[in-house]
């Protein structure tokens, strides 16, 4: 019952699936995404450690979150390193 549970936040947007089981509420995805674009403009260049900072995440969870938000378009990857869009 839970699976089924899960997929139901997910569907309604509730919570956002990153991946190897990761799940953020929506709220909390959308947060730690701002903490990290917070003060970056179009076209900024950030690194993973730089984001790590900003949140306090690990790279297991970071890497995923990164991901999540090149999936959305929120950021691209270039190398080792994203850029704000």
């Amino acid at each position: 019952g839970a699976r089924k549970e899960l997929r139901n936040l997910i569907r309604i947007e509730k919570v956002v699936p990153l991946e190897d089981e990761i799940y953020f509420s929506h709220d909390r995805f959308h947060a730690i995404a701002q903490s990290i674009l917070n003060g970056r403009k179009t076209g900024d260049v950030f690194s993973i450690p730089e984001a790590k900072e900003r949140t306090g995440l690990s790279r297991r969870y970071m890497i995923p979150l990164l991901n999540k938000m090149e999936e959305k378009r929120m950021v691209k990857r270039e190398g080792d390193n994203r850029v704000v869009l």
